[in-house]
């Protein structure tokens, strides 16, 4: 019976992307063992390195600026699976990689920036919005993307007049 090799891994955070580890460990691998079949299947718990493991290679990616974890403008990315359907980590908005160690603060962090990236893939096309969750540097149940593209009235009216928190406890926003 022949080698069957299955390489998945995640990202290697702060350095390869899981596409990018699975292809190097690949290479060690088929230098092995060069009878052996090797299967690739990058994987991702939703956080850094989404898109790498889902999107193939060359897919259209997009940088679009929205409210950062605690408010100051940040690079969000939408990666398209299809014309119609939008795709992104959440952690490029409101992730803890965009934060220095002294700034945490998940009480005061915000998912805003997460909204307004679904707001912008809808905007642009998308009648499909996959968001991957993880490396959140906030605690705010995405109360916060629900403010980001106002969505606070609706809940208003799904609560019978409750407002809709904040974000998280101590966001200014």
């Amino acid at each position: 019976m022949p080698q069957l090799i299955l390489i998945a891994p995640a990202a290697f955070k702060g350095t390869l992307g899981p596409r990018e580890v699975a292809d190097a460990l690949a290479t060690g691998a088929r230098r092995a063992l060069p009878d052996a079949s090797v299967l690739l299947c990058p994987i991702s718990d939703g956080g850094d390195g989404l898109l790498d493991a889902v999107l193939p290679p060359g897919s259209l990616r997009e940088r679009v600026e929205v409210t950062g974890p605690l408010g100051d403008p940040v690079s969000g990315e939408l990666g398209w699976i299809d014309p119609e359907a939008a795709i992104f980590e959440s952690a490029t908005a409101c992730g803890i990689a965009l934060l220095k160690a002294e700034q945490l603060d998940p009480l005061r962090a915000t998912t805003r920036g997460v909204g307004e990236l679904v707001w912008e893939a809808v905007e642009r096309g998308a009648t499909t919005v996959v968001v991957g969750l993880g490396g959140s540097a906030t605690v705010d149940g995405g109360t916060g993307a629900a403010r980001g593209p106002g969505w606070a009235r609706r809940w208003r009216s799904w609560t019978a007049g409750g407002a809709l928190p904040r974000g998280s406890l101590r966001s200014p926003m």
